[in-house]
């Protein structure tokens, strides 16, 4: 058993390299091919690579192309736990896309089919910890009474499975497959360009999506009457429609696939991974029946490097009462409320700030001038 940490949405676990003593923090992201390490100058940790192969790496949705060369032969531990022996590792050439603003801690890569290749895993998002059961003994089996079994549809090395929802005005629910993604923010994910039967829900509202390799990407949220996931049922579900006028759809070869679910919808279940025999169980924790709900400030914060203890306001949605009240991108968080910037982490702040109705009072720094912005959260969908 490994604990692990949720910074931004992402499983953080502590990883080891080739039996160096520097901890690194990789998150878990079953989105992912193998091992991608986002920090070049760790290049030194790894296995020399001598004239080895380098590969492309896209962003999702981004016709840009990064390159990352690939290191053999490495020792690999989560935790205290040997995960592999001769991993390959891509190392990423350059830095495209700092994850550790995003998540407030140095994210040092992601981890991702390489984990679950050889073992089990359970990923339990109440305890915040992974679980690693050696397949060929089957007493783990006992623990998933009343857990679902599902087929896990493996292609390119990620994990799909069924999904149904109901759209607007319609009364039977619509099969899809979507892609487990744990290492996504997002509830739920549709691609339009994917199935002409999927179109936006009557209301929504435009902002950002997620994010990429590439950085930020834009789209439609909005709300679902219905979503059923194995044999549970969830309604008012968000939902999130990439903008195809500044998305690239990439179908994948071989596999129909309409969307994919990340944090808002994984975090409500346990999840147990087998890989080698295409099975996955899963079953409601306590988080399953709260309610889906969007952002209530409307404030995206980064916190930046290299102390990661300066929060910044990355994006701020125009129809929010934190733009109406003059809060911009740039900005730099000194308080909120009764709380020094210098006391919060970035889990801490959201915590405080994402609740419907409160009144909030911001300190903050632009161009040397200090403001306070004061409004109240604010249902946007």
């Amino acid at each position: 058993m490994v604990p692990f940490n949720l910074y931004g949405n992402l499983i953080v676990v502590p990883v080891f390299v080739n039996r160096a003593k520097d901890t690194l923090n990789f998150a878990v992201d079953t989105g992912v091919n193998g091992i991608l390490v986002l920090t070049p100058s760790l290049d030194t940790l790894f296995s020399p690579h001598g004239n080895s192969t380098r590969i492309p790496v896209r962003g999702l949705g981004s016709p840009e192309v990064f390159w990352a060369h690939v290191s053999s032969l490495n020792h690999l531990r989560v935790g205290s736990k040997l995960i592999n022996e001769a991993a390959n590792v891509m190392v990423m050439d350059d830095s495209v896309f700092n994850l550790s603003s995003y998540a407030g801690k140095p994210i040092h890569g992601l981890l991702g089919s390489a984990l679950f290749e050889h073992l089990v895993v359970k990923i339990d998002y109440q305890r915040q910890r992974l679980t690693f059961y050696n397949r060929q003994y089957r007493r783990w089996r006992r623990q998933l009474k009343g857990y679902h079994v599902d087929t896990l549809f493996l292609h390119g090395e990620k994990p799909y499975m069924p999904l149904w929802i109901q759209q607007a005005g319609e009364r039977k629910l619509q099969p899809l497959r979507v892609l487990l993604d744990s290492g996504a923010g997002h509830t739920l994910l549709l691609e339009i360009a994917a199935d002409s039967s999927l179109r936006l829900p009557p209301q929504y509202i435009e902002g950002r999506i997620g994010a990429t390799l590439s950085g930020d990407w834009y789209g439609a949220v909005g709300r679902l009457p219905r979503v059923q996931i194995a044999r549970w049922q969830m309604e008012n579900v968000l939902a999130g429609f990439p903008d195809t006028t500044h998305y690239v759809y990439r179908k994948p070869k071989g596999i129909e696939v309409q969307g994919a679910i990340g944090f808002g919808m994984m975090s409500r279940f346990h999840w147990v991974f087998d890989y080698r025999n295409r099975r996955v169980w899963l079953y409601p924790n306590k988080n399953a029946k709260k309610p889906f709900e969007y952002s209530f400030t409307g404030i995206d914060w980064v916190v930046l490097p290299p102390d990661f203890r300066t929060f910044m306001v990355s994006e701020v949605h125009p129809l929010s009462e934190a733009w109406k009240a003059g809060l911009r991108p740039g900005d730099i968080l000194l308080g909120v409320n009764e709380f020094s910037a210098s006391e919060l982490t970035l889990n801490h702040l959201y915590k405080i700030t994402e609740e419907e109705g409160k009144e909030i009072v911001l300190l903050v720094r632009r161009n040397n001038n200090l403001m306070l912005i004061c409004f109240t959260a604010k249902r946007l969908i």
